[in-house]
């Protein structure tokens, strides 16, 4: 297409978005919301337009990320406004539950469209540190001040994300309860991909272990780069809840009906590349991709988070909030554990029958309100948009509640506590930050009280991180409540990444299997021999049924014929009787040598290969 034939469509697209588009008074009445539940108009257009994304700071203020320049540097084309994108400061100055002010924090013509944005404010409440996702980068924009505006132009903090200008590119940046930074790529990829200090491996993608869309994360400085799971399409944003599990969805609608919802194992394969006839959509019938834990079908899947506060109705609390563009939808996904993975259940809270309504991201606000980003426009976003001068939040809430801010500043150990608590990400991490800064002995001093006792569980959790963090040496009394499934795991990642406390092992519950799984994928990067005892002894356990703990086992033994040659060395004379699950066992964990074998017994027994692989 020529740019006069493009301009030609874009501008019968904005003509077609001004028909029948609502205003932001009228659009709250196409509206259907869950019982117990009341959305309001929180802020719109002029104060910011297009939001792709965005999060909210202690004080309660949400900073936007526009896009009206979206995907014009990748067609060739000029950009709509030569100013560039803004990073936007939107906020209710007076109290009213309407936001009245906005803020241009940052606007260059080198921002184009950012799609991943976390807001690390400082302790004392003066100043921010904000990660912005945008390939090939992962900028940083400081404000050390606190004047609300960026020091002078983004820096580095990691380089190396293919997708220029394109959504299937670096997104979705959040800061976990582990006091890291999460994020994910789509399906364009990494090229030359190094931790900020230059230290560890070059990470480039590759048809092995580093395939299509990936997840990742690192300290806050860039440092320690981790990959954590590939072969996504789209994964679009991680959301992390306190005890460390994550959730991520993926898109592969495009008429396939095949968006998923996945939870995210350490060194998992997710089994979207390669392509073939033949094969399954997401090709979960072969041995060593993860399944995911739900289907949603038709969707173009954006931002998600965990509702971890108190005053939506209790069947939130702990759960998975997530927005879908495509059939324009506010979602939560009650995940109950079962067995090394999860149930998942779905409710759609908000659904709306305005066209234009296209919810773009979700996050929690410090008094526990939701709010929702609209990027409001006739198509989804993907390969352009229909209208630039429209965009729109909301707030989700029980029906009379008045807004309130929470702590904005921690400055001593009671109120790093009660930031601790808090439902919003950006508070529970600026307490993080503080406890950081003080001596090991205060910080631990600071989190213990909560880390045990009457404690809820996911306020445990955050404090066992904290003591994780600061080196603390491990306790008996620290980590109470290990018969609960969410804590047992928390308990063992914490072993698996932090070996002062190593101590804790000897008191995790043996026959958990979030607990095996856990132990498991974190022998992916021993030495095979290491990991053979605890490989054979979990295989031995296998129920035959539980398909993500045998996923696990297959993490543990790895991709290659050498190192499942060293864990699996003796899986013949460990399994002599050939049975269904020896039989699943085999076909799962491939051991050497073994394959014809294998093959021939899985035809006798008739081993149905798609059954426990499609969790729809």
């Amino acid at each position: 297409m020529d740019m006069t034939s493009a301009g030609t469509a874009a501008a019968w697209l904005i003509a077609l978005a001004t028909i029948g588009q609502l205003s932001p008074e009228k659009q709250t009445a196409a509206f259907t919301v869950s019982p117990g539940l009341e959305i309001k108009l929180w802020a719109s257009e002029p104060l910011f337009v297009n939001p792709t994304t965005f999060d909210i700071d202690p004080s309660g203020r949400i900073w936007v990320c526009e896009a009206v320049n979206y995907r014009r540097k990748l067609r060739g084309q000029p950009p709509l406004r030569m100013e560039g994108d803004r990073v936007v400061i939107v906020a209710d100055s007076n109290g009213d539950g309407t936001a009245d002010k906005a803020t241009t924090f940052y606007q260059a013509p080198e921002i184009m469209s950012p799609i991943g944005i976390a807001v690390a404010q400082n302790p004392s409440g003066k100043g921010c540190r904000v990660y912005l996702c945008q390939s090939p980068d992962i900028l940083v924009l400081e404000d050390k001040d606190g004047d609300d505006k960026a020091d002078g132009p983004p820096t580095k903090l990691l380089t190396g994300f293919q997708g220029l200008d394109h959504d299937h590119g670096v997104h979705g940046i959040s800061i976990g309860p582990d006091g890291r930074l999460y994020f994910s790529v789509g399906d364009t990829g990494v090229k030359d991909l190094k931790s900020s200090d230059g230290k560890g491996p070059t990470f480039n993608s590759n048809s092995v272990d580093l395939r299509a869309g990936t997840v990742w994360r690192c300290d806050l400085d860039g440092r320690h780069l981790e990959l954590i799971a590939h072969n996504f399409r789209n994964n679009y944003m991680p959301a992390i809840d306190s005890f460390g599990n994550v959730f991520i969805s993926d898109n592969d609608d495009d008429g396939n009906q095949q968006t998923r919802i996945c939870f995210v194992m350490p060194g998992g394969n997710y089994g979207y590349h390669p392509r073939g006839a033949g094969q399954t959509h997401w090709h979960e019938e072969q041995p060593g991709v993860v399944p995911k834990v739900l289907r949603t079908f038709f969707g173009s899947p954006t931002g998600m988070c965990f509702y971890e506060g108190q005053l939506l109705p209790e069947k939130y609390r702990g759960q998975m909030l997530h927005t879908d563009a495509g059939p324009r939808q506010l979602r939560s996904y009650r995940a109950t554990p079962k067995g090394a993975g999860f149930d998942v259940e779905r409710e759609d809270m908000v659904t709306s029958t305005d066209n234009w309504f296209r919810p773009s991201d979700v996050r929690v606000g410090p008094d526990g309100s939701v709010f929702i980003a609209d990027w409001y426009d006739p198509g989804v976003g993907g390969h352009g948009m229909g209208d630039t001068t429209r965009g729109r939040i909301f707030r989700l809430a029980p029906p009379g509640h008045k807004p309130a801010h929470g702590i904005t500043t921690v400055d001593s150990p009671e109120s790093a506590r009660t930031a601790l608590a808090s439902p919003c990400l950006a508070t529970h991490a600026m307490a993080f930050a503080w406890l950081r800064q003080q001596s090991q002995a205060e910080a631990i001093a600071t989190a213990r009280p909560m880390a045990s006792g009457n404690q809820p569980d996911w306020l445990k959790a955050r404090a066992r991180w904290v003591l994780a963090e600061s080196g603390a040496k491990f306790q008996k009394s620290d980590f109470d409540g290990l018969d609960h499934a969410s804590l047992a795991a928390q308990a063992a990642r914490i072993v698996r990444d932090y070996p002062a406390m190593s101590g804790l092992a000897a008191q995790l519950p043996t026959n958990d299997a979030a607990v095996t799984r856990e132990t498991l994928v974190g022998l992916r990067e021993t030495d095979g021999t290491k990991a053979h005892e605890a490989v054979m002894k979990a295989a031995k356990a296998w129920d035959g049924k539980d398909i993500f703990l045998v996923k696990s086992l297959a993490i543990a033994a790895g991709g290659s014929d050498a190192r499942r040659q060293t864990v699996l060395a003796d899986f013949a004379s460990s399994f002599p009787e050939w049975n269904d699950r020896t039989a699943a066992l085999a076909f799962e964990l491939r051991p050497p040598g073994n394959d014809r074998a294998s093959a021939r017994r899985i035809v006798k027994f008739k081993i149905d290969q798609r059954r426990p692989y499609t969790p729809d």
